[in-house]
């Protein structure tokens, strides 16, 4: 039976060895989750539910749901019940805030040709393609994909991204993203249509404030994250109650730095990249030849699986670092049965593309179709 490898395990295998040995091999984990991975997480049910049923109705109840199911699953600290309780109550909002944002939304959610179904959430997998176009008799590539959407009569990979800032700097990273890249690649081939490109659809993880109000009615100056809309219709709620009251109006100047400021926040953004077949083989060929990295650390043994300490503080500090350290053992972990758990592995379809073979010699441009690839391992 092939071993199903994912984007994300190829990339934790790039960044360290030794790390994609304790988690993939050992199956090593920590028992739980944080309250930052359940607010991602419940930002993507509810955005799940909003493509799945072209409705805002049910989305905030899918959110709060993450959060429940979280309560049940383990118990919050009393330190972290204030956290849990503002999280559980700002995704909602959030969500409420995208809905208005994209009232007349362009992304709609395409259908499976193969399936049927509404692709939201959707798996793939596809057999990893050696360097001569043959299916590898190792690796399968599987996945999740948040949304493959319709535009402009184009199917694009939308992948959702809680940020805590939005800056223009993501658009560049699309470029050489491993895994937006994979995802093209890979649902190309298991499709068997052309794919556009990819669309990073990214909220921030903030919901609109609501500005202070002073004693004496007026606004208050301190810096609060809202929306310019938001922010005005205060101004003009309480310089018309001020004068309603007799008193001296809204002073307007005096506020013209924080609309600045405030118009400049992005609460949402989308980034559009398209990938050119040389890139989509260039992805073929790292997938290849990283999973041909793994199957040769699987056969020399643990040593192989080299530690790298530049990679200890990315991304935070890294759940295995104590290992690495001496500083415990693998009796503080829990064991994974599962380290793909997340790939539900239902209504996977046989694919219906084909891949490249870019060897030397040959012509970049000449496919070979996976029947093909199939019958020359058998």
């Amino acid at each position: 039976m092939k071993r199903i490898v994912t984007q994300s395990e190829l990339s934790t295998f790039k960044l360290c060895r030794f790390k994609h040995y304790l988690k993939y091999e050992k199956k090593y984990g920590r028992p739980g989750k944080s309250i930052s991975a359940a607010t991602g997480n419940a930002g993507h049910a509810g955005l799940e539910m909003r493509y799945k049923t072209n409705s805002h109705e049910d989305v905030p109840a899918a959110a709060k749901d993450v959060f429940d199911q979280f309560s049940l699953d383990q118990a919050v600290p009393l330190s972290l019940v204030d956290k849990f309780v503002k999280a559980r109550e700002m995704v909602p909002k959030i969500l409420d805030h995208y809905a208005d944002f994209y009232k007349n939304d362009s992304l709609v959610a395409a259908t499976d040709p193969f399936s049927k179904r509404l692709m939201v959430e959707h798996e793939f997998r596809i057999p990893v393609i050696t360097n001569g176009g043959r299916a590898s008799r190792f690796f399968n590539l599987a996945g999740k994909i948040d949304l493959v959407a319709s535009l402009d009569n184009a199917l694009w990979i939308v992948d959702h991204k809680f940020k805590a800032i939005i800056d223009d700097s993501l658009e560049n990273l699309l470029r050489i993203s491993f895994q937006m890249r994979t995802y093209v690649y890979a649902m190309r081939i298991y499709l068997g249509l052309p794919i556009k490109g990819v669309c990073l659809n990214v909220v921030l993880r903030q919901a609109p404030g609501k500005p202070k109000i002073n004693k004496n009615g007026t606004v208050s100056l301190s810096k609060v994250n809202t929306t310019f809309d938001i922010y005005m219709k205060t101004l003009h709620d309480q310089d018309a109650w001020l004068r309603n009251n007799g008193k001296a109006g809204i002073d307007f100047t005096k506020y013209e730095d924080e609309i600045d400021r405030i118009r400049s926040i992005k609460w949402f953004a989308r980034y559009f990249y398209e990938y050119s077949n040389e890139e989509l083989m260039e992805i073929q060929r790292e997938v290849y030849m990283i999973t041909s990295a793994i199957h040769q650390c699987q056969a020399l043994g643990p040593w192989a699986y080299f530690k790298n300490d530049l990679a200890c503080n990315i991304f935070g500090k890294c759940t295995y670092s104590s290992i690495c350290q001496g500083i415990s053992t693998d009796e503080n972990f829990s064991h994974i049965e599962d380290p793909h758990s997340e790939l539900e592995g239902l209504e996977i379809h046989k694919v219906l593309g084909k891949g490249f073979a870019i060897n030397d010699g040959l012509d970049l441009n000449e496919p070979m179709t996976f029947e093909d690839a199939f019958d020359a391992v058998l």
